[in-house]
């Protein structure tokens, strides 16, 4: 996509801009595009992008069917990345994180599983690697029973959800870096 974006800007055909499509997981999107796309417009000004966020199972397919050109995905199931081209860019852990004000942000003492499940858990659908992540970390502690879920994709939705309640939010640090630099959400 870049070369035939390359080769439209050097030939002059600027009325026929190329769009590179972009897939990304909505919780990597925030980590990792906005400094990767201000590095694109630098090198490709004309270049003009769609970005394209889901889960890990569609943007593989929709990159297999010729829907993106690039998707940023985990590589955690390495027969569904079978037959692509694909670079590690980073690992990052699965965080249980509040919000700034939360009792179990106030706490001096190490927590355990079963004080911090008191609480909603908000996570990725079933289905999807950081859900499957977070599953694995319950199984440690099954005498608790199933604790209450708000299931969501969206950063921006559990975001807020955190801000104006109690639960406990199941993701990646990166998708919310800004907001831990800012100490108005406490990982656990």
């Amino acid at each position: 996509a870049l070369e035939r974006a390359d080769n439209a800007l050097s030939a002059g055909e600027a009325s026929q801009r190329e769009t590179i499509a972009v897939g990304a997981l909505p919780t990597v999107a925030p980590a990792l595009l906005p400094a990767a796309l201000a590095r694109l417009y630098t090198a490709y000004p004309e270049v003009n992008v769609s970005i394209r966020t889901h889960t890990q199972a569609e943007l593989v397919d929709a990159l297999r069917a010729g829907a993106l050109d690039v998707a940023v995905v985990r590589a955690s199931d390495p027969a569904m990345l079978l037959g692509l081209s694909f670079e590690s860019l980073y690992m990052e852990p699965l965080r249980a994180l509040v919000r700034g004000g939360h009792p179990l942000a106030l706490r001096r003492r190490a927590l355990t599983l079963p004080q911090v499940l008191v609480y909603p858990q908000i996570a990725a659908p079933v289905g999807t690697v950081p859900r499957h992540m977070l599953q694995r970390v319950l199984a440690q502690a099954p005498q608790l029973g199933a604790p209450v879920f708000i299931e969501t994709l969206s950063v921006s939705t559990a975001r807020l959800l955190l801000h104006h309640t109690d639960a406990v939010w199941w993701v990646s640090p990166g998708a919310v870096a800004q907001d831990l630099e800012q100490n108005t959400l406490r990982a656990l």
